[in-house]
């Protein structure tokens, strides 16, 4: 997937089955952000394909995810557009372009993290967090 340079990363059907998720096990949210990532960077697998989705959340046990976005109802799909109305919002809020981006927020204010000054420093990015919060 990564050396495919002719395919445009999608990544509305991982946001549909991030929502499943969410609905159906909020507290497995971030297991399965993990493991869709961990399967894109790490293991090089198309994770902009419903079948590798599929697979995916039925091997973490989330048959009823995976049944739900071979076959998302109405709901499912407005819960999956707000969540991508309120990410492209806080994109243009911050000028923002691409990812990752991350946006802290305590007591009220928010704040673009950069990012990049993480990656091979990410003492860089608690900086910014602790810097943000005074």
């Amino acid at each position: 997937m990564l050396g495919d340079r002719q395919q445009r990363f999608d990544s509305g059907l991982a946001t549909l089955a991030l929502t499943a998720v969410a609905r159906i096990d909020p507290s497995r949210e971030l297991q399965v952000l993990g493991a869709i990532q961990k399967a894109r960077y790490m293991d090089g697998d198309d994770v902009t394909a419903l079948g590798t989705l599929i697979g995916l959340l039925e091997s973490l046990g989330l048959v009823q995810a995976a049944v739900q976005i071979a076959a998302p109802d109405a709901q499912l799909l407005a819960l999956t557009q707000a969540r991508i109305d309120k990410a492209q919002s806080l994109l243009q809020e911050f000028s923002a372009r691409g990812v990752p981006t991350l946006v802290a927020q305590s007591s009220g204010a928010r704040w673009l993290l950069d990012v990049g000054a993480g990656y091979g420093n990410p003492d860089a990015v608690l900086r910014q967090l602790d810097a943000g919060r005074s």
